[in-house]
């Protein structure tokens, strides 16, 4: 007689042969449902009792690799639960599908995937309440104690069966770390404009330069530029690039009042820009948006910078505005005073991104920051580097009438062979989980 024993599979819509044949992983939204069945096998008939939970991960390391290959020096890792959804599954008569000798269940399950999290603390900021997209970014590290794999960062989101309790002994320890991972690509609304006076090292909002017609040539006047973050780049778009608009002031201010062959309006101009990417990851909980002044000064917090190809825009001649009401910085005196005129325009820079580039996210172990990096050149002058560097943040996000549209009608046609026999549940708590098993002290800010 063959002693009782189970086993268990999750199973989730993609498993099937039709979603299969795409070859493309299956990428849930904010909203979306999350139906499935766990796989039950039995042999003999008992009684049974399943946890299955929805959690959302993030786990680092520090360290490069040569350390991820030292057996005898391990890197400090980190890792922190983010969201955890429970649901109960028990063993259900008539969920029992023919299975020959064996008992076999199909108990059905339902996640939805929260628009943000909730804190049962707070002091947590609502910056850390928004869902990140999953990644996998950097080097990897294997931890021996648990196998489990680190990166710089991962965020993960996996559906686990976490508890099975049977009402039988069974001959071997009924293992509870089936896991099945979900792609999540959460919705990301635009946040307000980041006051990038409180961040002095990081970007450069205005710069001021002497402009000559030659390198040892008297110099003409002081031009002065400036710009605001420009409007978000969203990769949500039909179009085959997300693209925004780089607003630049320029004022011209002469030396002389008498040069008349500085003439603004004849100049021409080059604009290089390329975008920025910034990491960090770090094994301590960050309570605040990391910068890299932070980084510098703890070594539990890093960064790393990419970025993206360089492109060019040329400008030909622009109209420019003489003000001569207005009052000179260089002068301290009005420019109508001594007859010297303030030139100002605005230039528009058209910037273009990829469909490739992850979101801008924050989590208390890892943050994505992106910049606008712009160098100016004016043709025909001599001026020392003329650059930019702007926030500006990547977004997913449809349109308002598409996100109705999305919220009001169901996004499980490709879940049919599931949907119909998963019923309705309860809502589930979603939570920003706190208990930690590290040093938690947040890194030395300013």
């Amino acid at each position: 007689m063959a002693k009782p024993s189970i086993t268990v599979q999750i199973i989730l819509p993609e498993d099937t042969s039709a979603i299969k044949s795409t070859q493309k992983p299956a990428v849930r939204h904010c909203g979306d449902e999350i139906l499935g069945y766990i796989e039950v096998m039995t042999c003999g008939t008992f009684g049974f009792n399943i946890e299955v939970a929805f959690e959302g991960l993030v786990r680092t390391w520090i360290g490069s690799e040569s350390d991820s290959e030292n057996p005898y020096h391990l890197p400090p890792t980190a890792e922190l639960q983010f969201l955890k959804e429970t649901q109960q599954v028990f063993s259900d008569p008539s969920a029992m599908v023919d299975s020959g000798h064996l008992c076999a269940y199909h108990l059905p399950f339902r996640f939805v995937i929260p628009h943000e999290l909730v804190s049962p603390r707070a002091n947590v900021h609502s910056n850390f309440l928004k869902l990140c997209p999953s990644a996998k970014l950097g080097l990897a590290f294997r931890g021996t104690s648990n196998g489990q794999f680190h990166r710089q960062p991962a965020i993960m989101y996996v559906i686990r069966v976490t508890r099975i309790k049977t009402g039988i002994l069974t001959p071997d320890p009924l293992r509870s770390n089936f896991t099945r991972e979900i792609i999540v690509m959460p919705y990301t609304p635009v946040a307000p404009p980041l006051e990038m006076e409180h961040f002095p090292q990081e970007y450069r909002s205005s710069t001021t330069k002497t402009l000559k017609q030659h390198r040892w040539g008297r110099p003409l006047g002081v031009l002065k530029i400036s710009a605001v973050e420009p409007s978000p780049l969203n990769i949500w778009t039909s179009a085959p690039r997300p693209s925004t608009i780089a607003a630049l002031k320029l004022a011209f201010s002469p030396l002389d009042p008498c040069q008349s062959e500085v003439r603004p309006f004849e100049w021409k101009y080059v604009a290089y820009y390329h975008l920025r990417s910034r990491t960090f990851y770090s094994t301590q909980i960050l309570d605040r948006m990391p910068t890299t002044t932070a980084a510098k000064r703890n070594l539990f917090l890093k960064f790393r910078d990419e970025k993206t190809r360089s492109e060019v825009r040329e400008f030909g001649t622009i109209s420019w505005k003489r003000d001569c009401e207005a009052r000179s910085p260089e002068h301290n005196v009005t420019a109508h005073d001594g007859e010297c005129c303030i030139w100002t325009t605005n230039l528009a820079v058209p910037v273009s991104g990829t469909k490739v580039l992850l979101p801008t996210f924050l989590n208390q172990l890892s943050a994505r920051q992106y910049a606008l990096v712009i160098r100016l050149g004016i043709q025909g002058l001599y001026h020392r580097k003329i650059e930019l560097i702007l926030p500006v943040q990547v977004i997913f996000y449809p349109p308002q009438g598409i996100l109705d549209g999305i919220d009001e009608e169901s996004r499980v046609e490709s879940q049919d062979e599931i949907s119909s026999s998963v019923p309705r549940l309860s809502h589930q708590f979603t939570m920003l989980n706190v208990d930690r098993q590290y040093d938690i002290s947040p890194p030395p800010y300013d």
